[in-house]
């Protein structure tokens, strides 16, 4: 199994590049990278914005790199740039560089339950409670891991949006994993704000 890196957006939201935050004591970008090699020695990175700065850090890192010209264009580009570049796999999972809570055991449950339904898509999943209601809603999204039978539609992914419209598409074709760590990411000051404080504890 491959697993794909998407390091590639300018964190216009941040303000700052979220591959250089730093967490547990690593640049997210390479904690993600290590985190990958953990489960698999087939690992891409897709970069974009500033990349001559990120492919100085992967030098020696054992990883394939890949730059996207068209990074501006948004998330589907650069998961399109990175299907596209994988060759003969049998399945390849999907990382955001900003998943700064998934673990190695997140990674390892998704790639056994690939092993053992090899034909489905598997994605995590989350409940989020909307402030001031009791109401639940389910949200669901990355790390997925995508068979052979869908890069093709992935490479044809463009724009902003990711791949969640191919996740919605084939509903039958999706097991879900409850794993609590995809719901956070990095997007926003409060969001760093938040990681630094967990990290003061």
């Amino acid at each position: 199994m491959a697993i794909i890196i998407i390091a590639a957006g300018n964190s216009s939201r941040l303000g700052q590049p979220k591959q250089l935050v730093h967490f547990q004591g690593e640049p997210l970008l390479l904690r993600q990278i290590n985190l990958a090699l953990s489960v698999s020695d087939n690992v891409y990175v897709v970069l974009g914005s500033q990349s001559e700065k990120f492919q100085s850090m992967l030098e020696n890192m054992p990883v394939n790199v890949i730059d996207n010209e068209n990074w501006q264009q948004g998330m589907g580009s650069s998961i399109a740039c990175g299907f596209a570049q994988i060759g003969s796999v049998a399945a390849a999972m999907l990382l955001l560089v900003d998943q700064w809570r998934v673990t190695t055991d997140d990674l390892v449950l998704l790639v056994q339950s690939w092993q053992q339904q090899p034909d489905n898509i598997h994605a995590c999943s989350w409940h989020n409670q909307e402030v001031g209601s009791e109401k639940e809603n389910v949200s669901f999204g990355p790390p997925v891991v995508f068979p052979k039978a869908f890069f093709t539609k992935l490479i044809g992914l463009s724009g902003q949006i990711g791949a969640k419209p191919i996740l919605n598409k084939y509903l039958d074709h999706v097991q879900f994993h409850q794993i609590r760590n995809a719901e956070y990411d990095l997007d926003t000051p409060s969001q760093l704000a938040a990681i630094k404080e967990l990290e003061q504890q």
